[in-house]
This record gives structure tokens, C-alpha cells and sequence, in this order.
């Protein structure tokens, strides 16, 4: 029941706050995860890399991605505009792998991302 009213992405939030909570309240080191800041943009050429390596040694690859600010703009979404096209059939294809499983994050509700996504 849990996990159907609250996302991945809630649980996340909740994660990193608790680490940063952590680290400002004591002495605790928190190992790599001590200076914890904004995520920035993965070279595409890293990714493009570790993908096929996977995809050669026949691994299975776990696809997390963000709604907004990977998949669409904030004022895109907030103007109902719809996804790219490209985009929609780059996740399509992305989900036909056998090996691959594709998560798309977003506080968003459930309904309106089955609205927006479909399956």
C-alpha cells in the first residue's frame, strides 16, 4: 500500500534530506555521500559507453529518469504541451529491450502520468 501512494521520487527527497540532516546535526562521517549537492548532467558519451558495455556483457540496466528537467521543461509540462515526439519513441525503444527496465520519476499523481506516458 506504501508504495502505491508515495514515489520514488518522495522516497529519494526524503533519503538525501535525511543524509544532508545527518551530516548537519553530527560528527557523523557520511563517506561520499558527505558533500552532497544539485546532480548535474552526465556526459552523454559516459552514458552512451557504459550502455553498450552493459548491453555487450548482457547485463541488466536499471533506466531512472526525471520527468521534468530530463523529459520535458518545467514550462512546457506546466503548458500541457505534450512530450517530443523523438522523445516518446526514444522511450519507447528504451522500454522494448528485454534487459532493460525504464522508471520515469515524478511527484506528479499517478493518473496524469499514465495520461502523459501511457504505459
Amino acid at each position: 500500500v506504501h508504495i502505491l501512494s508515495h514515489t520514488s521520487q518522495e522516497w529519494a527527497e526524503q533519503f538525501v534530506a535525511s543524509l544532508r540532516h545527518a551530516r548537519q546535526t553530527s560528527n557523523y562521517d557520511a563517506g561520499p555521500f558527505s558533500e552532497l549537492s544539485e546532480a548535474k548532467q552526465l556526459p552523454t558519451h559516459n552514458v552512451v559507453a557504459s550502455y553498450k558495455a552493459s548491453e555487450n556483457s548482457g547485463g541488466a540496466r536499471l533506466i531512472v529518469l526525471g520527468l521534468m528537467g530530463t523529459l520535458i521543461d518545467y514550462d512546457s509540462f506546466m503548458n500541457m504541451e505534450p512530450l517530443l515526439p523523438s522523445v516518446r519513441r526514444n522511450l519507447a525503444t528504451l522500454a522494448l529491450v528485454p534487459n532493460n527496465t525504464v522508471v520515469v520519476c515524478s511527484g506528479r499523481e499517478r493518473a496524469l502520468m499514465n495520461e502523459w506516458l501511457g504505459d
